[in-house]
């Protein structure tokens, strides 16, 4: 009747929307131009007044911090500012070829911003040619891992003559050690996420760095702009590709896409909620002569916050609801078993019903027992939460069963293209469905019943988990719904 690649999929919607709850809860959802520096991340934009999202994750409390050494190369661009005392400190000497310095010692204070952390200040110490116009700096600390702003300004008896700013991320698990220069050559260019995977069905963002490096594999965090080997200005490009994989979520970038100098404002990746496979971040160079073969893969991926083995092995769960007992009941089709599991996590299986009955939908009558299709039995079961079975045979095969708001079961006899109505006794009334092959039936907003046929799966698993109006969205993309008074009383086939 169906194949095994569709039995992955179909009615797998309401299974997951439910187990949500607890066996594996799912959340199934112009760049301008680039400016000057900012020492901190600064608060995560939305995509519109009206969309609600979430920031980039920082790194988790417990993370410990780890042991860094950030060192500075200056010189290359250095600040006229710097140029000038350099001048003003050559007196006239019989060493150096008649010139001596008495440059003043150069500090470096560096402040260090995780994303979503406070600012801690950290000094360093630097070591400068003789005219005090190239060095290096070094500074050590803590942080804790992941994406952190570095902030650092050099000065010289009180006077500013370099600074620089630049996003990157602290490795957790080791020492890092993070080397940045003035120098403005680029030769490589790397993308970095905060994270590489966000939970699907909540819209967020996260954090995108664009770290440029010289050919010594430093880090270019100067204020001049970028050029290439041969000194021409370099701007870098950014592009996002989306592959759905059947979904509609999409991934934007938020901040430039065009950077032509180190310091750019910070730049995230927003993911609009809906069910997507992956985005891929690119960049490209406006030269040639800079390698930009380097891509960022976020991924929409589904939150897990408890799983459950079942007893029996490869039993096949398939659809799960809710019941007044406080429990959660499912149905197991490979096993032909009824599953209960409690909030806490303890599994009971029940059988007890015609074997190898591979049932399906299953749902909580108005009597408070629960009663599911037996698709190869053409029977549905009544089962009470205490165990006890009833099964009322069908005149063909049923795959979905509901309650309708007269207090009735309702189900899918897909065996005969009809609808039918089910009382708790086992008095049934049935309806041709129209479209023929009703696989599938819910009740809908207003009362009525609503149905679509096995064949037509617009939609994959996870998006309809993400809908959470599962049937209903499917039948009005299929155009071809079955619409049914719950009180229907005319056209009865017996």
């Amino acid at each position: 009747m169906f194949s095994a690649s569709y039995d992955r999929h179909i009615k797998r919607a309401a299974q997951i929307g439910l187990t949500c709850a607890l066996l594996s809860t799912i959340a199934c959802g112009g760049g301008a131009a680039s400016s000057t520096n900012n020492n901190v991340i600064p608060t995560v934009p939305t995509a519109s007044p009206s969309t609600s999202v979430t920031p980039a994750t920082p790194a988790a409390p417990n993370t410990p911090p780890v042991p860094v050494t950030l060192t500075y190369d200056f010189g290359a661009n250095i600040s006229q500012t710097q140029q000038s005392l350099a001048k003003q400190r050559l007196l006239k000497s019989s060493s150096f070829g008649g010139y001596t310095s008495t440059a003043a010692p150069i500090s470096i204070s560096l402040n260090v911003t995780p994303l979503g952390g406070a600012t801690a200040n950290y000094t360093g110490s630097c070591t400068a040619t003789a005219t005090g116009t190239s060095g290096t700096c070094s500074v050590t600390f803590t942080a804790a891992p992941g994406a952190t702003t570095f902030a650092g300004t050099l000065t010289e008896s009180s006077h500013v003559i370099a600074s620089f700013s630049q996003v990157t991320f602290v490795q957790a698990g080791a020492s890092n050690a993070i080397a940045f220069t003035a120098n403005p050559v680029v030769n490589s260019v790397t993308l970095q996420l905060a994270s590489a995977s966000v939970s699907a069905g909540t819209p967020s963002n996260t954090l995108l760095s664009v770290i440029a490096k010289d050919a010594n594999s430093k880090i270019i965090a100067g204020s001049a702009p970028y050029v290439d080997a041969n000194g021409k200005p370099v701007a870098l490009l950014l592009n996002v590709s989306n592959s759905q994989a059947g979904g509609r979520g999409t991934v934007s970038l938020q901040g430039p896409l065009r950077i032509t100098a180190p310091g750019q404002p910070a730049i995230y990746a927003h993911y609009d909620g809906n069910w997507m496979k992956s985005s891929t971040v690119s960049v490209s160079a406006t030269s040639t002569a800079v390698n930009t073969a380097s891509t960022a893969t976020l991924t929409a991926t589904p939150t897990i916050v408890q799983e459950y083995t079942l007893p029996t092995s490869n039993s096949g769960p398939y659809h799960i609801i809710s019941a007044p007992d406080g429990n959660l009941w499912f149905t197991e089709r490979i096993a032909s078993k009824i599953g209960r599991i409690t909030t806490s996590g303890t599994i009971t299986e029940f059988s007890g019903f015609t074997a190898s009955s591979n049932p399906m939908g299953i749902t909580v009558g108005p009597d408070g027992n629960i009663y599911f299709a037996e698709f190869n039995a053409n029977k549905i079961g009544q089962m009470t939460t205490s165990g006890t079975v009833k099964e009322f045979a069908m005149p063909s095969v049923t795959s979905d069963v509901t309650v309708g708001s007269e207090g009735n079961i309702w189900i899918t006899e897909e065996g005969s293209s009809a609808i039918g109505r089910m009382s708790v006794n086992g008095k049934l009334t049935s309806w041709s469905d129209g479209s023929g092959n009703a696989a599938f039936i819910t009740r809908g907003p207003d009362g009525n019943m609503s149905s679509r046929p096995r064949e037509l799966h617009p939609q994959p698993l996870t998006e309809r988990c993400v809908n959470l109006s599962i049937h209903t969205a499917l039948i009005k993309q299929t155009n071809l719904l079955s619409h049914f008074p719950s009180a229907q009383t005319n056209s009865a086939v017996a």
